[in-house]
């Protein structure tokens, strides 16, 4: 609920900001490729749930920009993301039980809406535009299924570069690579077999590459 709080004053703040300034609408599709493999306690006898992504993975939606007088901008938006992952019931100490039944790996579908809230840097240029940015993003979940062990929101840090094209005065388009990293607990019940970061699902970062379409509104 904090999350949501959160995103609500940040958004009231840029709103009443934008009223004075040009304000940039957007839309972008991204790959993402997420790591954080790891188990989650699934039940007595030191059983779990193995989490495993070699899922395909994309974010796509509507992006906001707040220009101002300066290279900074001020940047939000609201994005459909897609995490989806396998889970399969993982047992070490069922190694020793030659006659138990493991069942097949079942996928998850995971799924959220974003709602980034990052300043930017523009090196200016007339028609290629280098440009870095860095911030958090608050994520809601909408769905994971049967698994039942997503947290209801979390947050990541944001760091991305890339580079637009100014096709005229108000249209643009992008390329941008974006790499996120959890701040906050992704999922319920973690409980790590190995002390390793590799192993913990919460752990969670993505390495995104990004298409986007601007259009200067003010």
């Amino acid at each position: 609920m904090r999350y949501f709080f959160f995103t609500i004053i940040i958004f009231i703040s840029l709103q009443s900001y934008a009223q004075q300034n040009r304000i940039k609408l957007g839309f972008q599709f991204s790959q993402d490729n997420i790591s954080g493999d790891g188990n989650l306690k699934a039940g007595p006898d030191f059983t779990f749930n193995r989490i495993e992504r070699d899922e395909f993975n994309f974010s796509t939606g509507l992006t906001i920009a707040l220009l101002t007088n300066s290279n900074f901008s001020f940047q939000s938006g609201l994005i459909y993301s897609q995490k989806d992952f396998a889970s399969s019931f993982y047992c070490p100490s069922c190694f020793y039980r030659l006659s138990i039944y493991l069942p097949p790996s079942i996928d998850i579908k995971n799924r959220f809406i974003s709602v980034p809230f990052l300043v930017r840097f523009d090196a200016g240029g007339k028609k290629l535009n280098p440009f870095v940015e860095a911030g958090i993003n608050n994520n809601f979940l909408l769905n994971d299924g049967d698994f039942n062990k997503t947290k209801p929101a979390f947050m990541e840090t944001v760091i991305g570069l890339g580079l637009g094209y100014n096709i005229g005065k108000k249209l643009g388009v992008e390329l941008k690579y974006n790499y996120r990293s959890a701040l906050t607990v992704v999922y319920k019940d973690l409980e790590a077999w190995e002390d390793d970061d590799n192993n913990d699902p919460n752990k969670f970062k993505t390495n995104s590459f990004q298409l986007g379409l601007s259009y200067i509104i003010k």
